[in-house]
């Protein structure tokens, strides 16, 4: 009797869970599923029946699987799901210039959330990615970006995988999704009922007690489960004729009793042989690769594979075949002896390259099958790396190494790999691999000129720590018989990375050294590396005028292409010193240019640095909402993993911590202070100060004087620089300083503070910020009306109103402390309105406290807008959905509005959360509700 087909049972609750997330979808929002199970529990089924489902729902269907061998295919499962089903879910033809982008993963990412968003637009999607456990890092690293990014649109994310065989990336983006909502369902076993349901199903009768009993062996799996119904009804084990199922005999069939070796030493030894090759060729594979194996016309094999068929080992899916289960592949190939294994992988990848599969598809079977002197081996390899490096470094860095172990001694390949490799392990942030590979490979293979030029461009890479880079070219100086051109060529981008650094005193005697080198007055990229140091010295020296000049005779210079990412990031700091000199208008208009040229131009890494720099210019002209969305759009405040490695990014999580203090956000603030305290120890003395600076805040404002004590004393090594924030700085800084100290009672660091605010003072006579911030940091020792009053009325001509509203409500206090009561009140009072145009709730409350203490209540104490409800939104945050409820997608917003697609995705959920809201249609409905108008 042959087995019928068995429905999906005991899994009633995964099925409901299933069809709440088709429904979310369906009404207009978003969801994250994950499903988890040992081999064989069902996963693969419940993810047919979850297209199924919403197929039935008219929600359009995109599925990919993982697979083992391809791991190294960048994206692999995600393409599959998103570019490959029938009908596709989006037109391949519409990122296929990406593909050849020198930031892959970060365009590609861009590219399907922009294309994904308007097929979501159109109608709702479902997308579901099976054995996750093999997923390759770039879908991973979609699976855990896209979903947050698209969570208004309605589109159900559902991915399987096997426990047990959990990676530590997919653990990451597992453990990132469940804090951000998902839910997951973890398959048990089967239990009695179910377990009775599915016999009956293969039996189409009500199971007897005994064949139960017998069921029970299966443990629960159901792949196990109809291993063994099927074998019982294979032997005529079970007599169903009375509508009955009972038992015939208790002995195991033998498809289940022997193991695979077993089963198939029955069959012919072709037969044997054909099973055996198979599974080295993937988890499907085409007729004709099977016999281009064996070297045979395919006729020769129809026997063998008919045989195969028949016990159910493969199956036919659409035109090739494939083995009906990966447990039973595992089995046939754990069936094999291990040392044929290795030799059939090499043989299969042959096959596989012969019949037009790309490097990276066979990378991992070759890496693992390939022995040493394989030429071959070694050239598919290299090719492999050079096209997973731009989205996977690590994983490319890892196949670069394989190839170097398969190369034989005079390999013309060995050169060119270790230099590759080298820069591999470095942009993966794989610094001490990199260093230790480095001492050895580079020097064995390189010339000096050779291997400078290796370090000089792994000197060169801002993905780096500035120290890392820094002792790259303190590496390659020591080399011997280093070449002038190389050698002044490291001296200047060595004093450039001690700027970066904030170690100014070294760069300064290096960049001593590096204009006495001959190359100095004839190398332009020298000249203009020159000119940025020295910008970059003067700016922490605080002549802002002098710094300019030498950035814009940098800029002027017009390097080469190789220098065309430091040509880019002179600008930004050409606009971080005109903010310092209160040029906002032009540092903003610059800012905004620039980063719509950097989106233009798929530049990543700029767009980042312009939209930091223009989140600390919008922090410093008040603007504390716009500010934090842009900063929290490109640095994930609850991201766990989050690393600050250079004085960008630390300059940026100060401006959301500080943001975040003045708006009221204690949850995002705290977790500012659980990142910069996780970055801190291990960073730069630049990156330390930001951070140092921004924790010693957060403790002040929490009244923890003994945390902030300890904060400003950890940085006692660096101290005789200073213990302020250098690079980028704010002017306005000393006075919180000064405070703090005075209230610590230091009064050596308020003393030494002051100093530093009328230095600067003094160099930059005609900057209203400059001199009002060195005015207000010497009233807050001395306490004078009258120094209070210049800092003031400077202040009010400058373009900084949160450090006007400090200075008033520091020269309330004063006030009210020498007795003129009336004057302190009327401070307090402008410093109460100020901070509530600005939304700083957390100031207003703390000047309404103020008040209130002397008797005094203010009506305007309520923040400029609500707490919720559309009267809440920014003006930002309203210009965005707006646009958004017109149908636009983020990055047509993003072009409207001259901010990157992250800030509109910041802006979109700021918003959600005031209005109460999850979707697009929730939106939508919500504005015309308002305008009077029927959704």
């Amino acid at each position: 009797m042959a087995p019928a087909t068995a429905r999906l049972r005991g899994r009633e609750e995964e099925l409901v869970a299933l069809g709440e997330c088709v429904a979310a979808t369906r009404d207009g929002h978003g969801s994250v599923l994950l499903v988890e199970s040992a081999p064989g529990f069902g996963k693969s089924s419940l993810l047919a029946d979850a297209t199924a489902m919403a197929r039935r729902s008219q929600v359009r269907i995109g599925a990919g699987r993982a697979d083992a061998a391809g791991q190294a295919v960048p994206f692999a499962a995600l393409v599959e799901a998103l570019f490959e089903g029938e009908p596709p879910l989006l037109d391949a033809g519409t990122i296929a210039d990406i593909r050849a982008s020198p930031e892959v993963r970060y365009w590609l990412m861009l590219e399907l959330e922009a294309l994904l968003e308007r097929a979501a637009l159109d109608a709702p999607l479902l997308i579901c990615l099976d054995d996750l456990q093999w997923a390759d890092a770039g879908t991973l690293a979609a699976l855990r970006t896209l979903p947050e990014r698209l969570s208004s649109l309605p589109i159900a994310w559902v991915g399987a995988y096997r426990s047990g065989e959990v990676s530590p990336d997919l653990r990451a983006t597992t453990t990132r999704l469940l804090e951000r909502g998902a839910n997951r369902l973890l398959l048990a076993p089967l239990d009695e009922v179910a377990v009775a349901a599915m016999v009956g199903d293969l039996t189409q009768a009500d199971p007897a007690s005994e064949l139960l009993s017998m069921s029970a062996r299966a443990g629960g799996n159901p792949f196990l489960l109809g291993e063994l119904i099927r074998g019982l009804l294979e032997e005529d084990s079970i007599d169903a004729s009375s509508g009955r199922a009972e038992l015939v005999t208790d002995s195991l069939p033998a498809r289940v009793r022997d193991s695979m070796q077993i089963r198939l030493e029955a069959m012919p030894a072709t037969t044997r042989h054909v099973a055996g090759v198979a599974t080295v060729l993937g988890r499907s594979f085409s007729f004709g690769d099977l016999a281009t194996m064996f070297d045979a016309p395919p006729a020769t094999l129809l026997e063998p594979v008919d045989e195969l068929l028949r016990a159910d080992i493969l199956v036919s899916v659409d035109d090739r075949l494939a083995f009906r289960h990966d447990i039973v592949r595992e089995a046939v190939l754990e069936a094999l002896p291990e040392a044929v294994v290795r030799p059939l992988r090499r043989q299969a990848v042959n096959v596989l390259l012969a019949g037009g599969a790309a490097p990276l598809e066979v990378a991992w079977a070759l890496a693992t099958s390939a022995e040493p002197g394989d030429a071959v081996a070694v050239e598919t390899l290299l090719k492999a790396m050079r096209a997973l490096g731009a989205s996977d470094p690590a994983g490319s860095a890892t196949l670069g190494r394989r190839a170097l172990e398969l190369a034989a001694s005079d390999d013309p390949h060995r050169t060119p790999l270790v230099v590759e490799v080298a820069m591999l392990l470095n942009a993966a942030d794989q610094v001490e691999e990199g260093r230790a590979f480095a001492e050895t490979a580079l020097r064995d293979v390189l010339q000096p000129d050779e291997e400078a030029a290796v370090r000089l461009s792994i000197a060169g890479m801002f993905s780096l720590s500035a120290d890392v880079r820094a002792e790259a070219g303190h590496t390659a100086l020591a080399l011997d018989g280093l070449s002038e051109s190389m050698r002044a060529q490291h001296l200047a981008r060595l004093a450039y990375n001690l700027v970066a650094a904030g170690r100014p005193a070294q760069a300064a005697s290096t960049v001593a050294d590096a204009r006495r080198a001959p190359a100095a007055h004839t190398d332009a990229t020298v000249s203009f590396t020159l000119d940025q140091v020295a910008a970059g010295l003067e700016y922490i020296a605080g002549r802002f005028g002098p710094a300019l000049e030498n950035i814009e005779r940098a800029i002027s210079r017009g390097p080469d292409a190789s220098e065309a990412m430091r040509a880019r990031q002179s600008s930004q700091w050409r606009c971080e010193i005109l903010s310092a000199l209160d040029r906002f208008d032009t540092a903003l208009d610059l800012t905004a240019k620039s980063l719509a040229v950097a989106q233009a131009d798929r530049q990543g890494w700029e767009v980042r640095l312009w939209e930091q720099s223009r989140g600390r210019h919008l922090f410093q002209v008040g603007r504390l909402a716009d500010a934090a969305a842009i900063v929290e759009g490109l640095f994930r405040v609850d991201d766990r993993d989050a690393i600050v490695g250079n004085a960008a990014d630390a300059s940026a999580l100060v401006v959301l911590g500080r943001a975040s203090l003045h708006l009221g956000d204690a949850a995002r603030s705290r977790r500012c202070r659980e990142i910069a305290l996780a970055a801190r120890d291990a960073a730069t003395p630049a990156v330390r100060r930001h951070l140092s600076w921004l924790l010693t805040l957060l403790a002040m404002a929490d009244g923890d004087h003994d945390a902030a004590r300890s904060h400003l004393a950890g940085l006692a090594d660096i101290a005789a620089e200073g213990v302020l924030p250098t690079f980028p700085l704010d002017v306005t800084d000393p006075p919180h300083l000064v405070r703090a100290a005075l209230t610590l009672d230091d009064g050596d660091l308020a003393h030494d503070t002051v100093m530093l605010a009328e230095d600067r003072a003094r160099l930059n006579p005609d900057v209203a910020s400059i001199t009002s911030s060195a005015a207000h940091a010497r009233a807050l020792i001395d306490g004078t009306d009258g120094q209070f009053d210049n800092a003031i009325t400077s202040l009010t001509a400058s373009p900084r109103p949160l450090a006007l509203a400090s200075a008033l409500e520091d020269a309330g206090r004063a006030a009210i402390t020498h007795g003129d009561r009336q004057r302190g009140i009327e401070s307090l009072d402008r410093a109460l309105q100020m901070y509530t145009q600005l939304n700083a709730t957390w100031d207003a409350g703390r000047v309404r406290g103020r008040l209130r203490d002397l008797g005094i209540r203010r009506r305007l104490s309520s923040p400029a807008r609500p707490a919720s409800g559309l009267g809440s939104l920014t003006d930002s945050e309203r210009a965005v959905t707006d646009l958004v409820a017109q149908g636009l997608t983020n990055r047509e917003v993003s072009e409207r509005l001259f901010i990157s697609p992250h800030t509109v995705n910041t802006h979109l959920r700021h918003a959600f959360a005031k209005l109460a809201i999850r979707s697009r249609v929730e939106l939508t409905r919500t504005l015309l509700a308002a305008q009077g108008r029927t959704p």
